[in-house]
């Protein structure tokens, strides 16, 4: 488990997620292991926003953000090369 936490340390992970206590768990979990937390967005508009202002290099993505779904995030990401 340490070669994964190495790996995580210093990367910026993006979290996609509507429920702010799964988004705020992931934030934390995310901050043990090192990451920096790009968000969290709890809607697609609000991360296509920080897209624009940052690049991560990986994204957790809730596919069902209140009904909205998070394809057109996901699109981004891939397009960009995350």
């Amino acid at each position: 488990m340490q070669a994964a936490s190495a790996r995580l340390r210093g990367r910026r992970v993006m979290i996609v997620e509507d429920e702010m206590l799964v988004a705020m768990e992931l934030e934390a979990l995310l901050a043990e292991e090192g990451c920096a937390v790009v968000g969290p967005a709890p809607t697609t508009a609000r991360a296509l926003a920080l897209l624009d202002e940052e690049l991560p290099d990986a994204a957790i993505l809730d596919v069902n953000l209140d009904g909205q779904t998070a394809a057109p995030v996901a699109a981004a990401l891939n397009a960009q090369g995350v």
